[in-house]
Formats: C-alpha cells, sequence, structure tokens
C-alpha cells in the first residue's frame, strides 16, 4: 500500500469517494482516451525539495496551453496532497502512478507555520466505513457522517467558512452513490514584508496581447530584490513578512508569451531561473489582480500519466470494501494582489467511484508587468510551492 496551507492563501481539497461522484457541472472521464502530452516529464518520483515545481509546471503548462485567454490559477502543493491522501489507500500500478507523480502523503510537507495552517476532514456516508488503516493514517482528521443529499451543503458551508467567502461552493449538486468526502484546507495569510505605497498606485495599459491593451491599476514600488535578466526574461523576488515565504516573478522577454516558456520550459528551468537571482536595486511595477479560476484536471492529470486510477482496473482497495476509480478532478483557484499582500483561495475536488554571494553592484533594474507573466508563492527557494498562475488579464473581477 502506498503511504504517503498575505497574502491570504485559502487551499481546499475536496475527495468525494465511491459509487458515481456525479454533478451536472462535470462529464465523467472516458477509459481509453487519447493522450497528447509527453508523460516523460513526470516519470519518476522526483526528490520532495524539487517535487512542487515539477508538478506544478507539468500541470500548468497543460492547463495553459488548452485556453486562449484568461488566467490560470493552481494549488501545485494542494493539489499533490489531495491525490497522494488518494493514494494512502491504492494499491498496485494505481498507487504507483500517483506516488510517483506526486511523492507519498508522507512526504509532502504540510506542517503549519505563522502566517498558514492545514486542516484535514472525512464525511462519511452511512453504512459506509473507513478501512482501519487508512482511517489511522489521518490521525488529526476530523470524521463525520452526512447523507449524500446532505453533503452539498455540509461541504459547502465548510468551504465558504475555512476559505471566508472566497470559494463559495465545490459540490454543486448531491452526489449518487459516494460513500465518502474528504476534504483538506490550506489557510495562508501574509503580508508583504515592504508594503507598496497606495499613493504611488497609477492606472496603465496592460499589454493582453500586443494590440489589446487594457487600463489597470499598477502597484510600484523602488527597493532592493532578488532579480535576475537572463535571454529568456525577468524573473523577480517579493518577500512577504512570515515564513520565509516570497511571490516570485517572472516576465518573458518579448516576443516569447509565457505560454510558449510554460510548453519547453520544466520545474528543472525554474529552479535555474530562481536560482540566478541576486540582490538589486530597481523598480517593480505589478498590477493589482482579483481572479476566479476554475477547471477538471482529470484530462491534464491522464495526460502526465495519472491513468489506471480512472479506470476499471483501478486499485483503490485501502479505502472502503467497495472497488473505486477516480472519475473527475476539479479545481478552483482565487487570487488577490493589492498593495498591503495577496489573498488566495483554491479547492481541489477529486470523485470516486464504484466500478465493475553578490560583490559589484548592477546597475538598477526596472520591470513592469505590462504583460501576461507567471507567478509563484512559496518559499525563496520555490522547493515549496504553495500557489502558482499565468496572468493574462489583471484588474478586480466583480
Amino acid at each position: 500500500m502506498y503511504t504517503s496551507y498575505s497574502a491570504r492563501t485559502m487551499l481546499v481539497a475536496v475527495m468525494c469517494c465511491v459509487a458515481g461522484c456525479q454533478s451536472g457541472t462535470v462529464a465523467p472521464v472516458t477509459e481509453g482516451m487519447s493522450m497528447q502530452a509527453d508523460t516523460a516529464v513526470l516519470s519518476g518520483a522526483a526528490p520532495e525539495p524539487a517535487a512542487d515545481a515539477r508538478f506544478g509546471f507539468a500541470i500548468l503548462g497543460q492547463l495553459a496551453a488548452g485556453r486562449d485567454a484568461g488566467n490560470v490559477l493552481i494549488a501545485p502543493r494542494n493539489i499533490r496532497s489531495a491525490l497522494a491522501a488518494v493514494a494512502v489507500g491504492a494499491e498496485g500500478e494505481t498507487g504507483s502512478e500517483i506516488v510517483t507523480r506526486t511523492n507519498s502523503y508522507d512526504d509532502i510537507d504540510n506542517a503549519p507555520g505563522k502566517s498558514f495552517r492545514n486542516a484535514l476532514h472525512i464525511w462519511v456516508w452511512p453504512g459506509q466505513a473507513l478501512k482501519e488503516d487508512f482511517r489511522a493514517h489521518f490521525k488529526d482528521a476530523r470524521i463525520d457522517s452526512t447523507a449524500p443529499d446532505d453533503a452539498p451543503a455540509i461541504v459547502n458551508a465548510y468551504v465558504r467558512e475555512r476559505t471566508g467567502g472566497k470559494i463559495d461552493e465545490i459540490l454543486t449538486s448531491a452526489p449518487e452513490g459516494i460513500g465518502i468526502v474528504l476534504t483538506t484546507v490550506f489557510d495562508f495569510e501574509g503580508k508583504w514584508r515592504f508594503a507598496f505605497d497606495p499613493k504611488q498606485s497609477y492606472d496603465d495599459n496592460f499589454f493582453v496581447a500586443p494590440d489589446a491593451p487594457l487600463t489597470v491599476r499598477f502597484m510600484a514600488r523602488r527597493g532592493e530584490y532578488h532579480y535576475a535578466e537572463t535571454d529568456e526574461g525577468q524573473i523577480v523576488r517579493l518577500p512577504y513578512r512570515d515564513d520565509g515565504l516570497v511571490m516570485t516573478l517572472f516576465l518573458p522577454k518579448a516576443p516569447l508569451r509565457v505560454e510558449d516558456w510554460l510548453q519547453a520550459g520544466t520545474g528543472e528551468a525554474w529552479q535555474a531561473l530562481v536560482a540566478a537571482m541576486t540582490p538589486h536595486d530597481g523598480l517593480v511595477a505589478l498590477p493589482r489582480l482579483k481572479s476566479l479560476f476554475s477547471a477538471e484536471l482529470t484530462q491534464a492529470l491522464q495526460a502526465l500519466g495519472i491513468r489506471r486510477a480512472f479506470t476499471s482496473a483501478a486499485e483503490f482497495t485501502g479505502i472502503l470494501d467497495a472497488p473505486l476509480k477516480i472519475d473527475r478532478v476539479l479545481h478552483k483557484a482565487m487570487l488577490k494582489i493589492d498593495e498591503q499582500g495577496t489573498e488566495a483561495a483554491a479547492a481541489t475536488s477529486i470523485g470516486m467511484r464504484a466500478t465493475a554571494m553578490q560583490i559589484n553592484r548592477p546597475e538598477p533594474f526596472e520591470m513592469k508587468l505590462d504583460r501576461p507573466f507567471l507567478l509563484t508563492i512559496g518559499d525563496a527557494l520555490n522547493r515549496k510551492i504553495l500557489f502558482m498562475g499565468v496572468v493574462r488579464e489583471p484588474g478586480e473581477e466583480k
């Protein structure tokens, strides 16, 4: 058996398990579907310090390539944790495919910090019982019982409460024949170490495309930052006050688009960019942002090599007595950036159903993020990546 959360960031993972986690918003997975991606990018378990970057950039690249417009936001460590939790109850090839991509649940560092906390809650359908080894693995989890018809109201109320209303719902209808709902929550609140002065904010164009300007509010601050400029673009680090966490921003050099960089880049390429940064004096101009993103992750995960878990040959024998397979994987994320810090929220729903050092000071830089860019939130070395995204359309959605 494979055993294994401001900025204010809340990340929620909801796993619906057993017998047809049906929702009117998502189509079920089709077995044997064609995969276009090169799964070699995730073959072989990544060392844990590189696992968030490797997994997150693979998923982000898949999602960004499938969308011509709009922001793409994900919480890679949260998604990994949700999948790895399911793998605690998996055997054979099913568990191997997941753990090879996510690492085991026990290897993922979800220990709380000053600015973030974690929680795990499992709801079990009446008449269903978790297997003892699975239950014992999650010693800090709350375990309650709820009927399927009551699950949307109960789970959605929990998600709203834990995200301060930023994620309104994750279950849109009563699941049919489901045995459990497993919910993991990550709550992160951090302020910039060096806040942006609102008096320095101004309106200017953000170029969604070279010929498509959008007027948005920019925040600007001059100071010392960890920064690098390469042939690929500019990268800068903005620190938060607590836990050694930072936001890392990458602006590709025109005409290179962020989507094209993602298709050619990998987690290792990102780590090389991060390692190139040294202290510089400069000016950072960053657009304010509030955006909500949602996606169905099943095809992206299958393209990255997690396949057997979605078929009738899945081996989830350690959760319930009923044979299970993953039916769908939903992800919702919200990100807000302003002069004081960052707020973010995310929810991941996995449905399962029964089967049949610097010496010389460089010249000051200027970095104005006025066209699509990439960001991450995590530790300074980006070994722990809690949140990441492609910003194509900043501004504040209503």
